[in-house]
């Protein structure tokens, strides 16, 4: 079968400049974050929308009965205790169980020493970490030469992000709008220091999506389509919990029932058995909800492409560039060995145990009976002295799956997962070419799916657009001819629509753009994406009043975005509105205090008002923080009235 997403890009070309990417400082703000967190998200917390008559979870035939999607969650571990206890304190040591944490239950036993690193100074400010009772607080500050504070801002610490191992990274709750603070602590180093992937425009907070805690918690009510907005109660749940894996199991907490609770190792296909480990382990360059899906959707026992299409990136001629786990799995000889071998495929749980973590003490002796149950008739080539000359304990995972230094992620390691025959030094992986991308689906899709896969490519291209990993001006018109297609035979594809929407946004296409983001926006008047792009259209279009209500909408529903607060500061500034763009843009210096351009524009507004004295305050904060054009602001002092 001819696979439609090996083809469509066009071919590369040079261009000139983007353009049009910055125009929106909160698009960047959160693309910085996307290689973290990524795609749209929507979730069962929201008004319940109506089932889709292809909705797989309906059209399931086989034996379980909690994949119907009115199947109801206990969201408790504990009720599965009386009936599982010796499985269920071997999970609660498991990483996945600690994947998410209230910060009361580890405020007493962290380690805010200074010989951990707190405070520690990066970028220019000092950070640190303060614990007062239960409670845990981050700071971040800048002082002047004499002491005096330049810049203080500080978060209350809700949750860790992490279960210990490798680090945790901390989330701070905003009346329901979720960020990540700058600070994190790295395990293997022991050391508190900056958080992955932080710069000056990220330090008043990271905006935290769903995709992120849907991998790190049982169960997150994101707000659908919003960026970083939750409902309450947030979590259902904290960590990986049993229902992640097995279902929901209200029905079977009830009836004890076996074919009420799903059993991965019981199900039929390694797909379906791996489904459930890809859901947070399976990476690839972008995922994707199909059309009427919501990320909640998802049940143990179906397969995971049929609610998301992950696409990864190819040389063209088939081979893949693999991230995660499943993807470097899928390249081994042994998972290609396996395929067709129905007594001994290796998935993931053929390897790893899912409720028991394996500690450093018997992690040897528990990998290596792992590879002999199919390696007990072909045993290693080398002899045995040379295997331990090579490694002193005989390890089969530290030869054949060495660990590697990752490229995104500081103080961490990974494990190479395609098993190499051959082991030789882990090479990284190559630099990816924003000019030269090919996308293909990690899963095999079904005949009369062609048209779903060419939409979910299309959606694909605008996500990494969006992240700047792909050039508008190279794949836009591509991804908007398969949008536009799937919005002809779905008008009400919303999240489509919204995608083709916004790749003529990139390139400069208004009108179009901005007919398809209010369509988008009559389904749904609260998709934030939409929101911010029409705000900057009709800007741009000479519209002014819509342009302020679509700025007034987005700061009512997320205040806490200092991008929005900017740009409503902005509009009202050009407007004339004085006295409420001085109110804006103290709100703006409130939610972001580091921000050198909310301070030059308080300046303005207060020359503007005859306060000069205040004025000059803020001038000498701007100066004690070498901020840049500071010879542009000393001009309007020269220029301002006494």
């Amino acid at each position: 079968m001819s696979n439609p997403a090996q083809s469509e890009p066009r071919s590369p070309r040079k261009i000139g400049g983007w353009g049009i990417v910055v125009a929106v400082s909160l698009l960047l703000c959160v693309a910085a974050a996307a290689w973290y967190w990524r795609s749209h998200r929507e979730n069962d917390s929201a008004p319940r929308r109506a089932q889709a008559s292809n909705d797989p979870r309906l059209t399931y035939r086989g034996e379980y009965t909690n994949i119907h999607p009115d199947a109801a969650y206990v969201d408790n571990d504990a009720r599965c205790v009386p009936c599982h206890a010796d499985i269920c304190a071997s999970y609660g040591r498991h990483p996945m169980a600690r994947s998410l944490t209230p910060m009361a239950d580890l405020a007493a036993i962290e380690d805010l020493s200074a010989d951990r690193g707190n405070p520690f100074h990066a970028l220019d400010y000092r950070f640190s970490i303060e614990r007062v009772g239960r409670e845990v607080l981050h700071h971040l500050d800048r002082d002047d030469a004499e002491g005096k504070s330049l810049v203080s801002l500080s978060w209350p610490v809700h949750y860790a992000v992490g279960s210990g191992a490798r680090g945790r990274s901390y989330l701070t709750d905003r009346d329901g709008a979720l960020y990540q603070t700058p600070i994190s602590w790295f395990a293997q180093k022991q050391i508190w220091d900056l958080s992955p992937g932080f710069g000056p425009p990220l330090l008043s907070g990271r905006p935290v999506d769903g995709q992120c805690l849907f991998c790190h918690a049982n169960r997150a009510h994101f707000r659908e389509n919003t960026v970083n907005r939750f409902d309450e109660p947030i979590f259902s749940g904290m960590g990986i919990g049993c229902e992640r894996c097995h279902g929901p199991a209200q029905r079977h907490v009830e009836t004890r029932d076996k074919w009420d609770i799903v059993n991965p190792r019981n199900l039929a296909s390694a797909e379906l058995r791996d489904s459930v480990c890809e859901q947070c382990h399976l990476k690839g360059k972008m995922r994707v909800l199909r059309r009427e899906r919501s990320t909640n959707d998802f049940r143990p026992g179906l397969p995971l492409s049929a609610f998301f299409r992950v696409f990864v990136e190819s040389d063209g001629e088939g081979k893949a560039k693999s991230v995660s786990e499943a993807e470097q799995m899928h390249e081994s000889r042994c998972y290609q060995a396996s395929v067709d071998n129905k007594d001994k495929p290796m998935v993931c749980i053929a390897c790893h145990d899912p409720h028991r973590a394996i500690g450093p003490a018997e992690c040897v002796a528990h990998y290596r009976a792992r590879c002999l149950n199919c390696h007990q008739s072909i045993p290693c080539g080398l002899p045995v002295a040379e295997r331990h000359r090579r490694q002193a304990d005989d390890s089969c995972v530290a030869c054949h799956m060495p660990r590697f230094g990752t490229a995104d992620i500081v103080h961490t390691a990974a494990t190479n997962h395609r098993i190499p025959r051959i082991p030789s030094k882990p090479k990284p992986e190559a630099q990816a070419s924003h000019e030269n991308l090919v996308l293909r689906p990690f899963h095999p899709y079904r005949a009369g799916e062609e048209a779903e896969v060419r939409r979910d490519l299309g959606a694909a291209w605008v996500e990494l657009m969006k992240i700047s990993e792909a050039n508008p001006q190279l794949y836009g018109e591509s991804a908007e001819a398969l949008l536009a297609a799937a919005v002809r035979e779905h008008p009400g594809d919303v999240s489509a629509r919204e995608a083709l929407g916004f790749s003529q946004f990139l390139r400069g296409i208004d009108l179009a753009s901005l007919d398809n983001l209010e369509m988008a926006l009559s389904f749904d008047p609260r998709r934030e994406w939409s929101l911010n792009a029409a705000a900057v259209l009709t800007w741009r279009l000479g519209r002014s009043e819509e342009s302020l209500d679509y700025w007034q909408r987005l700061v009512a529903d997320n205040p806490w975005q200092p991008t929005y607060r900017r740009a409503l500061t902005e509009i009202l500034v050009q407007r004339g509105d004085r006295a409420e763009a001085s109110r804006q843009c103290q709100a703006w210096l409130r939610v972001d205090p580091i921000s050198a351009d909310a301070r030059r524009m308080w300046i303005r507004l207060l020359l503007r008002d005859k306060r000069r004295d205040k004025a000059r305050e803020q001038l000498r904060q701007l100066e004690a923080l070498k901020a840049p054009d500071l010879d542009r602001v000393r001009a309007w002092f020269d220029d301002a009235s006494p």
